[in-house]
Parts: C-alpha cells; structure tokens; sequence
C-alpha cells in the first residue's frame, strides 16, 4: 500500500508541474499576443485595419492551440 500512495503522490506532483508550465507557457503567449498587436498598430501608422488584422490572427492562434489540446484529451 505504501508504494501505490507513493506513486499516487508523485503523479499528483507531476500534474501540478505541468500544470504549472503550461500557464507560464499561456501567460507567454496572450503577453506575446498583446505586445503584437500593440507594435503592430503602431507600425501600421494611418492604417486603420492593420490592428484588427493582428488581433484577429492572434485570436486564430489561441483558438487552434485549444483545439489541439481537446485532440489531445480525446487520444
């Protein structure tokens, strides 16, 4: 019994770490996001679509990393 507590104690661990490196991994990306669109309108100047273009591109990367991961959970 002590070992199968042991092992449940360790993939308990194990989860919380990655649980922890992917919100460090989504932090990085919404700030990379963010500061992309920013540099992005204010490198477009006048144009006024350029900043929808980016935002919309950033939210089309965060829709396909999510449907990645439901892949993932269905395997």
């Amino acid at each position: 019994m002590l070992v199968l507590a042991l092992w449940f104690v360790v993939g308990l661990a194990v989860m919380g770490a990655a649980g922890l490196a992917e919100a460090k991994r989504r932090r990085a990306a919404v700030e990379t996001a963010q500061v992309g669109a920013a540099v992005g309108s204010a490198e477009a100047g006048g144009a006024q679509g350029w900043g929808r273009h980016v935002k919309a591109e950033a939210r089309t990367e965060a829709d396909d990393e999510e449907e990645l991961e439901e892949a993932a959970v269905g395997v």
